[in-house]
């Protein structure tokens, strides 16, 4: 039996269900299940040592659709142990907690480098991308990777990384009729795994998450965690789009539902960034105002050449503006 308990130390078990864990017939937990094997037998079957083996093994099956949860529950194996969610928060500390969201303007590219400060600052920080500020943050990695080595071995990995992973692989296969083009070519788990390899030192949650993280009643809503944890709500850059959507009280997405359900007790900063003309469009100022009227903190626009090349309010508040606003 010692090798049905999957790390723990003791248990009593009953048996599981006929049909609640099918054979893996093609084998697609295979490796899993001999490396546990083997650490079974190297440990002398100590399955304390084993945990992470068993753990690895049973999120494989899992995902296969090749067990079920309340089973496991009966052989004594703890939620906690083994159904761990694709994303996590950080332990609450006495650093600040930050939630950074950031949408479709090309102004997304500087978020990198805003959370960066932030966390030197002593924060935490859990950036939140709108679909459409993904594909920014996909360019941005590319510019960072190509500037942070001059190794050709690992440009090369880097280019096949990106040739391999289309820009809708990072953001969602829920939201926006997206869908992972290239998710049978991968072996990435969700959107977060894939920006994980190319922001090693940040961290991503996004609506793929949302999604995969709920089957069924008493699993984490991840829009509701996200808001408990946080401390703070920093939307930078703050698109037309959204910027709309949030006035309207719209929320169709990872980003806005954290919005709807923020606590109004704790500070909302937003960073409009858009063209000179959707900026200077009458209901860009109406939508504004009305953030302004449920207390959210705008940090203005700065008036430049654009990315486009036009020249005139619109851009985004400057990163050490931001961070000053916030701290």
């Amino acid at each position: 039996m010692s090798s049905m308990t999957f790390g723990q130390k003791s248990f009593t078990p009953t048996p599981p269900q006929k049909g609640s864990f099918p054979l893996d017939h093609e084998g697609e937990c295979k490796k899993f299940m001999i490396k546990y094997m083997l650490c079974l037998r190297e440990s002398k079957n100590e399955n304390s040592l084993c945990r992470q083996q068993s753990k690895d093994y049973l999120e494989c099956r899992m995902e296969k659709g090749l067990m079920a949860k309340e089973e496991w529950t009966k052989l004594g194996l703890a939620d906690k142990l083994v159904f761990e969610k694709n994303w996590h928060l950080p332990a609450s500390s006495s650093r600040l907690r930050i939630v950074l969201g950031c949408t479709g303007s090309v102004a997304t590219i500087k978020v990198p480098q805003l959370a960066r400060i932030l966390k030197d600052q002593g924060c935490d920080v859990v950036i939140v991308p709108t679909a459409a500020a993904c594909h920014f943050l996909v360019s941005q990695a590319k510019v960072e990777n190509k500037d942070k080595t001059g190794d050709k071995n690992v440009k090369a990995s880097n280019n096949q990384t990106h040739e391999r992973v289309s820009s809708d692989i990072y953001c969602t296969k829920y939201g926006n009729n997206q869908t992972l083009k290239n998710e049978n070519v991968t072996e990435l788990k969700s959107g977060k795994d894939a920006f994980n390899c190319l922001y090693l030192d940040l961290q991503f949650v996004n609506d793929h998450d949302e999604w995969e993280s709920w089957e069924g009643r008493g699993d984490p809503v991840v829009h509701i965690e996200l808001r408990k944890w946080a401390q703070i709500l920093i939307i930078a850059p703050l698109d037309a789009n959204t910027l709309a959507k949030l006035a309207c009280g719209l929320c169709d997405n990872l980003l806005t539902c954290i919005v709807r359900a923020w606590d109004p007790a704790r500070p909302v900063l937003f960073c409009p960034a858009m063209n000179t003309f959707m900026y200077r469009h009458p209901f860009t100022a109406k939508h504004i105002a009305v953030l302004k009227e449920f207390g959210m903190i705008e940090v203005p626009v700065v008036c430049k050449q654009l990315v486009c090349g036009d020249t005139g309010p619109g851009a985004m508040a400057e990163v050490d503006t931001i961070v000053d606003t916030v701290l």
